[in-house]
């Protein structure tokens, strides 16, 4: 049986649904993270705390900061 260009064609195309099917589910296995974590970031306290210390940098007036990234090696403040 001679294979004709409409059989190549063919194969191509099943090969493109296939890579775009599995590239559909990985961006809706995405999309369900996302869903959760902004959900988890709109019920939970704990959660949005986290990240806004994270994001922001802020911290309870009770807590000491050490910043050591303006420091150089011999110890002295630049």
């Amino acid at each position: 049986m001679m294979k004709t260009p409409g059989v190549y064609q063919l194969y191509e195309l099943r090969a493109l649904y296939a890579e775009r099917h599995e590239e559909l589910v990985r961006t809706e296995a995405r999309v369900d993270e996302l869903e959760a974590q902004r959900k988890r970031l709109e019920d939970d306290p704990l959660v949005q705390e986290f990240e806004i210390r994270r994001i922001l940098g802020y911290v309870s007036p009770d807590e000491l900061v050490f910043d050591f990234s303006k420091a150089d090696t011999t110890g002295q403040v630049k």
